[in-house]
């Protein structure tokens, strides 16, 4: 079992449908740096299990200088 998920694995550990973990980006709730990592031109997005799960248990940790704006941008230290 791998510490790092893509979008598919991710959405059927959460047993929801791909689209809603894409929204869940796109809306801000899944950060980058937080649940999810990416590097860029390397491969695609992997989020982290144990991040998964804290936000599944309601015991996550956002960094507080961290600022949520449109379409999941942040303003602050974690971009």
């Amino acid at each position: 079992m791998s510490d790092y998920l893509t979008i598919a694995e991710a959405a059927e550990f959460l047993r929801l449908d791909v689209q809603t973990v894409r929204n869940k980006i796109s809306k801000g709730i899944f950060q980058r740096g937080v649940h999810y990592f990416k590097r860029e031109g390397q491969i695609g997005i992997r989020f982290k299990r144990s991040a998964l799960v804290a936000w599944l248990e309601g015991e996550e940790k956002r960094p507080a200088a961290v600022l949520q704006m449109a379409k999941g941008y942040s303003l602050g230290e974690n971009r």
